[in-house]
């Protein structure tokens, strides 16, 4: 280190990992693949069963997940941490809520297991990240019974 000691926060290390930061084509590809697997976890066709939520669940899922990293990044915040957040959050903005013990089983059948205490903070990290803008607009319409 030029300024001596080791200490310098910014070096690179064994340690600290030496791998090269994303690019913006890699951050993107991140966002989208990790978008793409909300449905799997709060979709129509949901592998948990009692996690099987309208096609609108999800779409506020990735809606939200997609608007938390137009201002953060995958570096900093674990994208399928916030995925799953997302999913969470999107069941209560929809207003039917899902249980955060069946999104950890969700996510261990995805072999991609995230604890509820992750999900919690990440899903603060979420609201945080967005700036608690949660009203999502979706192409779905509304069915009126006569």
């Amino acid at each position: 280190s030029p300024r001596g000691g080791g200490n310098d926060p910014w070096e690179s290390s064994p340690a600290r990992g030496s791998r090269p930061l994303l690019n913006p084509d890699e951050a993107s590809a991140l966002v989208q693949f990790y978008s793409g697997k909300v449905a799997d976890l709060v979709g129509v066709e949901a592998q948990v069963f009692r996690l099987r939520r309208d096609a609108k669940v999800a779409a506020t899922a990735a809606l939200l997940f997609r608007r938390f990293y137009l201002s953060n990044s995958v570096m900093i915040h674990d994208p399928k941490a916030i995925m799953v957040a997302a999913a969470f959050l999107a069941t209560k903005v929809e207003d039917c809520m899902a249980d955060v013990r069946y999104m950890e089983e969700g996510t261990k059948l995805m072999q991609a297991p995230v604890s509820i205490p992750e999900i919690l903070r990440a899903e603060i990290n979420l609201i945080n990240g967005i700036n608690c803008e949660l009203l999502c607009y979706h192409p779905y319409k509304v069915r009126l019974w006569p």
